[in-house]
């Protein structure tokens, strides 16, 4: 994967992360602003996150972003397991693409970029979907792009910021995660030695204690 779309990978990961978030578990105040600024990032590319009664704010209720995660938590195995020329198209009016609420059209004016279109709404999931859509053709993501996080407790749908070494086996949807898997091999393997030196201690021991004991027997 090109870096050059590192950016948008991160918006469209941030996206297919959320099914993997226990909003159970995000604390109100700081915990929950900090999954509103990535979702923030996610879905307007923008970095930003301003403090008020805006149409992201009365969209991204705990229900709304629920229900975004549901959404696109069952559609999962439809977006990675595709194949072109074969697999029929996805009607989106069955799926949770098309389940997009009424929102507000503007067409905006920039003097650098020129027209551009942003559609307002305070249904979270159609915010969410719209976003989801539109990265997705952005990046011309295949099926094979989509990767699972090996640490089992993250198992994380992503996609990498760069195309996989062909001879790596696990992939990592962080550098936490393969750090914490990388620590368990290393203590697992630090085990297996500590364990193999207390049976060669163990055998040594054996072997001493029966030549002490043939002697003794000669005596």
């Amino acid at each position: 994967m090109l870096t050059r779309n590192a950016g948008l990978i991160r918006r469209l990961n941030i996206l297919l992360g959320l099914p993997s978030e226990d909003l159970d578990e995000v604390t109100p105040g700081a915990g929950w602003n900090t999954l509103l600024d990535r979702l923030h990032l996610a879905v307007s590319g923008e970095q930003k996150r301003v403090y008020k009664q805006d149409t992201f704010h009365l969209a991204a209720t705990r229900d709304g972003v629920r229900a975004a995660q549901e959404g696109i938590r069952r559609q999962l195995y439809l977006l990675r397991h595709m194949e072109a020329g074969t697999s029929p198209p996805i009607r989106l009016d069955e799926h949770f693409f098309g389940d997009l609420a009424k929102s507000k059209s503007y067409l905006f004016l920039d003097e650098r970029e020129g027209f551009f279109a942003r559609y307002e709404t305070t249904d979270f999931p159609t915010v969410a979907y719209r976003a989801l859509l539109f990265l997705l053709g952005s990046l011309k993501l295949r099926p094979a792009n989509f990767l699972t996080c090996a640490y089992e407790k993250c198992a994380r749908v992503f996609v990498p910021l760069r195309k996989p070494h062909t001879k790596v086996e696990k992939h990592f949807c962080s550098q936490r995660c393969g750090n914490l898997v990388s620590a368990r091999e290393w203590r697992k393997t630090k085990a297996e030695e500590l364990k193999a030196k207390e049976r060669e201690r163990n055998k040594r021991r054996s072997v001493y204690f029966e030549l002490h004991r043939m002697k003794k027997t000669k005596r």
